[in-house]
């Protein structure tokens, strides 16, 4: 199990659907949307993957918590498959968080998982329920 993580600029209650594929947002003018390429400082938090041994076990949930090194406003966060850009996995806010975060319907409705506003956050952390076995391996995007 590997985990990345990409920049964005975000939008202040969440990213759009749209952001799903190329994990980057589209800002502009009504109508006359741009795409903004990833950030090239380092990233304002990590991921940290509660796993076993580096691993998931297929079909159950385990805790993925983002963490900042400086406070974040926006996010977007996915599993994907390492060889590829499919989307595997579903998420699970917890209450203590969801004044904060949101679903994306990235794959499916659950696919992925957004801010909900534009405060600052220190640390959110998601469960994430693992793909059916033979997915094979998972990064965090």
């Amino acid at each position: 199990m590997t985990w990345g993580v990409k920049g964005v600029k975000g939008y202040p209650t969440g990213a759009p659907q749209d952001a799903c594929g190329a994990m980057l947002p589209y800002h502009g003018p009504q109508g006359d949307d741009q795409l903004y390429p990833s950030q090239t400082g380092p990233a304002p938090y990590t991921i940290q993957v509660a796993s076993h041994h580096g691993t998931y076990l297929p079909g159950k949930a385990m805790n993925v918590t983002l963490i900042g090194n400086v406070a974040f406003k926006g996010f977007l966060l996915q599993a994907r498959v390492t060889k590829g850009n499919t989307q595997v996995g579903t998420w699970s806010i917890p209450s203590a968080i969801s004044a904060h975060a949101r679903h994306v319907a990235c794959g499916c409705h659950d696919g992925a998982v957004t801010h909900r506003n534009n405060t600052d956050k220190r640390a959110l952390t998601f469960m994430w329920n693992a793909p059916p076995v033979g997915t094979g391996d998972v990064k965090f995007v």
